[in-house]
């Protein structure tokens, strides 16, 4: 017993020690940060509009408008809002989609999306529904 005590110990003085190194104590102040800093998303229109207008929360607007860096307009991402609302969508479907699938945002309405759509009411699924199944 008195040995697990005094490696437990050694550990706990290998790890504290380890974490006096600057490389490794900025690391780990970075990772644990209590305010996580957004200063370097990489698309800052499309976090705005993800945060203000689809109510996303700022971890999850990071995520995704950093993975459209290349997106200069948010035209693409209305239209598809639009659509989606058109269809009977609420925002927080909206959202839940596009965290589920982020490239809806991008998608294009009318060769993408709209065909989709067709296809369910070809079906028999009517707008309201095509909501609640999605």
């Amino acid at each position: 017993m008195q040995t697990l005590k005094s490696s437990s110990i050694f550990s706990t003085f290998r790890l504290f020690n380890s974490l006096l190194k600057p490389k490794s104590f900025i690391v780990l102040l970075q990772h644990f940060s209590a305010a996580t800093s957004y200063t370097s998303v990489s698309n800052p229109l499309l976090f705005n509009y993800l945060v203000k207008n689809l109510n996303f929360n700022e971890t999850q607007a990071f995520s995704i408008s950093n993975r459209f860096r290349h997106l200069k307009s948010l035209e693409k991402t209305k239209s598809v809002v639009n659509f989606l609302q058109s269809l009977g969508f609420s925002n927080v479907q909206i959202a839940f989609s596009a965290r589920m699938a982020p490239q809806i945002l991008v998608a294009d309405v009318e060769k993408q999306l709209r065909p989709k759509v067709r296809f369910f009411q070809d079906l028999g699924l009517m707008e309201p529904h095509i909501a609640k199944f999605c």
